[in-house]
This record gives C-alpha cells, sequence and structure tokens, in this order.
C-alpha cells in the first residue's frame, strides 16, 4: 500500500512539475516594451485549419493567431488596432495596450533566434517555439567612424549600413 502511495505521488508531482513547461502543442508569448514585460506565458497552438480574424482568413498556427489568442485569454494586454490590407493580403498590428498604455506603429517580432522578414500573420509555428514580440526594442545610434582608425587596405570601404543588434542591452547601433 505504501509502495502505490509514493507512485502515485510521484506521478502527480511529475504532472505538476510539467504543467507549467510549453509542450510541443503550445508556444511560449513574450510581450515587451522596452523593458516592461506586458505579457508572458505559454499560449496552446489551436487544431490545424484556418480561422477568420476580422473578415479575413488567418491560419490558426500563425505568430498572429497565437498574440490574438493571448488577447482573448488574457487581461494583461488587448490589440486595439488590427488592419488588413487587401493589396498585400496581409494584417498589420499597428496597436497594443497594455500597462505602459497604447503602442501603435513599431511593433516588431521575434521567432527563437530569428526575425522573419514577412508579417506574423505568414509564419506558421509547430509547437515549442519562443515567440517575442516588443515595441520600440531599446533606441537606434548612429556610430561614427573616423577612418584613420580604421585599416582599409584589406577590406572594402564601408558602403551599407549595418545593424548589430544587442538583445541584453535592448539597443541597435547602425553606421554608415
Amino acid at each position: 500500500m505504501k509502495k502505490i502511495f509514493i507512485n502515485v505521488s510521484l506521478i502527480v508531482l511529475t504532472f505538476l512539475s510539467l504543467s507549467s513547461v510549453a509542450s510541443a502543442a503550445d508556444v511560449n508569448l513574450t510581450i515587451r516594451d522596452g523593458s516592461t514585460t506586458i505579457f508572458s506565458g505559454v499560449i496552446p497552438l489551436q487544431p490545424a485549419g484556418t480561422i477568420n480574424l476580422n473578415g479575413h482568413p488567418l491560419d490558426a498556427d500563425s505568430v498572429l493567431s497565437i498574440v490574438n489568442d493571448a488577447d482573448i485569454l488574457s487581461p494583461d494586454f488587448s490589440i486595439t488596432n488590427l488592419q488588413y490590407s487587401d493589396s498585400f493580403g496581409s494584417f498589420y498590428l499597428k496597436c497594443i495596450t497594455g500597462a505602459t498604455g497604447e503602442k501603435c506603429d513599431n511593433w516588431q517580432y521575434w521567432v527563437g533566434h530569428t526575425a522573419p522578414r514577412v508579417g506574423m500573420d505568414k509564419i506558421v509555428l509547430l509547437g515549442g517555439e519562443n515567440i517575442y514580440l516588443y515595441f520600440n526594442f531599446g533606441s537606434q545610434h548612429k556610430v561614427l567612424l573616423s577612418s584613420n582608425a580604421i585599416n582599409t587596405s584589406n577590406s572594402p570601404p564601408l558602403e551599407h549600413k549595418f545593424f548589430i543588434r544587442n538583445l541584453q542591452s535592448s539597443r541597435n547601433f547602425s553606421a554608415e
């Protein structure tokens, strides 16, 4: 009898410890405004298929669908302005209102360690991903380089803008 009780206790403890970890059918979503975390939680993926969002079809497992689901499930924030462009056939997340007030037009996102170059309605998730949605993530700083301090004899001249993204300090640096 004691052995059965111990085994049942271990199963319950294992289940409880795993319940706060995202399963393969869930994604982790973090929404930030600068250093303020507006939302952070595990969101379950919907069954594969298409949902209707504001009168337009949307893949149920897209990043935008996950953000929309978090909006429905959480009182921490709300999508206050979501627009659809017929000419692009894509959604645009214009505004979110959260603990720092309404923030518009500067939302960017990452899936894991990648910043996709398409709208968040175009990226379909498989489960287990970490999604980071952020507003005005740091400031952009212009870095001026002195031609006296750079050895250009072995490398081409700087002709293109480049960005060094430092996620820990939340700043973007650019140089021309």
